[in-house]
């Protein structure tokens, strides 16, 4: 019983950073807009987008972190994304390479998730 709620409440903090930075965000031309990650983990430093460049339309960035929350892949999925800016996008992944995720020593060794940014 204890586990669900630790989840559940996880995943409430994370909704509450990742609105907060959104409604932050509107003073910005590009913010984070949508996460995709594993239960348990949060977004402990976040990618550093503001200067990345101007462009219109979404990103999504399909990551792979390890157990410390390391970022070890990080690939924009074209399928998914409408900027197709290809300076754009390499910056957005050295950003998102950049990031951390929270530490989960039970978790597997790879994790997988997706991170959509919004350029207006």
């Amino acid at each position: 019983m204890k586990k669900p709620i630790i989840t559940l409440f996880t995943a409430l903090m994370l909704a509450c950073a990742v609105n907060s930075f959104a409604d932050d965000g509107d003073k910005l031309a590009n913010k984070l807009t949508s996460v995709s990650i594993p239960a348990g983990r949060g977004i402990a430093m976040q990618a550093a987008i503001n200067n990345i460049g101007h462009a219109k339309g979404t990103v999504a960035v399909d990551v792979v972190m390890d157990r410390k929350g390391n970022v070890l892949v990080a690939i924009a999925n074209p399928k998914r994304s409408t900027v197709r800016d290809k300076v754009i996008i390499s910056k957005l992944e050295a950003a998102v390479l950049a990031m951390k995720f929270d530490k989960n020593k039970k978790a597997p060794a790879k994790q997988a998730g997706t991170l959509t940014y919004t350029f207006k």
